[in-house]
């Protein structure tokens, strides 16, 4: 052990992390047991820009990125953050189009799922290392997987924050309307008032994914019908939050005993009361919105006849925040209407939405198969 720690004591002198070093199986128990902060396992997000994200493989940045993650033995995923915070905020439809305008074929949530599980489905072997190789997965792994879920409901939040604050100019009951249907999608369901309580809790109080599990089958590892990857939260830990009992009306039908509860499904129904929420707005703006359309197309071709017009500008009243100045492009207004044509719904073709989740992992048993359980150890 002696021999060990001078080890390591060099390597941290030359200002290396202990998790460029390689141990034997017999250092790396005693290492498990001195919970060093440089042997805790690293991911690079690589953040570049829209133009990068196409052919991030040979950015010559992003390769300085992997030759140093390489050296702390740690993994790379180039993301576009401008992308991805864009991204959180849409709904399935306008995601789809624009990772399909991108060329990219999933989200950064999604590739994350998949990226993981598709992992541990080919590392799980008899080898001597492959306990602690996995572990180190894990802990990454949750870690992201937490910064994942605080965009996605901080997008959203914002989102409702952003249509309340434009219904409120348009007067009328549009702002209640919209407020009291906020209020019926949160009275609907479990999935909802809790990412909305863990909101809230994430800000103040950080992780609510806890643990990772997974079950690996010995012989087929094709992910069929059934996602066997759980992203956990502590079921026992979240009715102990504040205003727990007084914020989740609609408790799940389960066992009273569970104590760990699976976040991927739940996000799912929510997003989609999100999407329904959205649908609603879209409802309750249409009169408005073709009334404003026809205004504008009228008082256009009154003006200019056929000739073609791209931009036109409006002007308002001095000192009149309700009548400001703007411009406007002509071709957004067919770029709406196409919008506004198309039906909102879940994207089923991802790859975390097409299987079918389970609430919880303790009780899921399945033959000839090995469970993966990974906590972050703080």
């Amino acid at each position: 052990e002696i021999d060990l720690l001078e080890k390591i004591l060099k390597t941290l002198e030359e200002g290396k992390s202990a998790r460029t070093l390689d141990f034997n199986e017999d250092e790396q128990v005693l290492v498990k047991d001195m919970f060093l902060l440089t042997t805790k396992p690293i991911l690079y997000i690589a953040n570049v820009s829209e133009e990068q994200l196409d052919n991030s493989e040979n950015d010559e940045n992003v390769k300085k990125v992997k030759e140093y993650a390489s050296n702390e033995k740690a993994d790379v995923i180039p993301l576009c953050v401008k992308i991805e915070e864009e991204l959180s905020g849409l709904e399935d439809e306008d995601k789809k189009e624009m990772l399909d305008a991108l060329g990219l074929e999933e989200s950064g949530l999604d590739k994350v799922i998949k990226k993981s599980y598709d992992f541990l489905l080919k590392t799980q072997s008899d080898r001597s290392d492959c306990d602690l190789i996995m572990k180190e997965h894990g802990t990454k792994e949750i870690i992201i997987l937490n910064r994942l879920l605080f965009n996605v409901v901080n997008s959203i939040r914002m989102y409702r924050d952003q249509v309340l604050h434009d219904l409120s100019g348009l007067g009328g009951d549009l702002k209640s309307d919209f407020e009291k249907e906020t209020n019926r999608q949160y009275d609907k369901s479990f999935s909802y008032q809790i990412m909305e309580l863990f909101r809230n809790y994430m800000q103040h109080q950080g992780l609510v994914i806890e643990r990772i599990t997974a079950i690996i089958p010995f012989f087929n590892r094709e992910v069929g019908k059934e996602l066997l990857y759980f992203a956990e939260s502590n079921y026992t830990s979240i009715k102990n939050i504040e205003k727990f009992d007084k914020k989740i009306k609609n408790k799940p039908e389960t066992n009273e005993k569970m104590k760990w509860i699976n976040l991927i499904g739940i996000l799912r129904e929510y997003y989609t009361q999100i999407l329904d929420l959205h649908k609603y707005f879209r409802k309750i703006t249409e009169e408005i919105l073709n009334k404003s359309i026809t205004n504008i197309q009228e008082n256009v071709q009154s003006v200019y006849g056929n000739l073609s017009v791209k931009i036109v500008a409006f002007y308002g009243k001095k000192d009149c925040e309700e009548l400001q100045d703007f411009l406007l492009q002509m071709t957004y207004i067919e770029r709406l209407k196409k919008y506004r044509e198309k039906d909102v719904t879940i994207d089923t073709t991802q790859y975390y939405t097409a299987s079918k989740c389970f609430l919880e992992s303790d009780n899921i048993n399945v033959s000839n198969s090995v469970r993966c359980n990974f906590r972050y150890n703080m």
